[in-house]
């Protein structure tokens, strides 16, 4: 059971993270028509993956950043019930806090994966 994340074949380990969410995210049409209905075409449903960490040190956010900035889609692997699950991704946020630390930790954050 591993959290990676990076292009396919070089995925890099990275933290586990202290919250993890999914959720998801709907791509649709909409309109109302004459009646005041609502009419409602779903093009497709991509997951959203949320990581929270709540302290990650320099070397681990280097990771995310290296990946962050390669504006690619990745390959994200985390861990289910089943086994590991590999999903293609967008990198999409990343903000980050640093935390007044003598180890220069980074924290508080929640970086997001957006299904391609």
């Amino acid at each position: 059971m591993s959290w990676k994340l990076g292009l396919a074949g070089f995925e890099q380990t990275i933290n586990k993270p202290t919250r993890f969410s999914i959720d998801i995210l709907e791509i649709s049409k909409s309109a109302r028509v004459a009646s005041a209905k609502k009419v409602k075409e779903v093009i497709a449903k991509k997951k959203l993956f949320y990581l929270g960490y709540n302290a990650l040190p320099p070397e681990q956010v280097e990771i995310l950043i290296e990946e962050y900035d390669r504006n690619s889609v990745l390959n994200f692997i985390y861990p289910e019930v089943d086994g590991d699950n590999t999903v293609k991704v967008w990198f999409e946020r990343f903000p980050r806090e640093r935390l007044l630390t003598p180890t220069h930790l980074w924290g508080n954050f929640t970086i997001m994966l957006e299904e391609q």
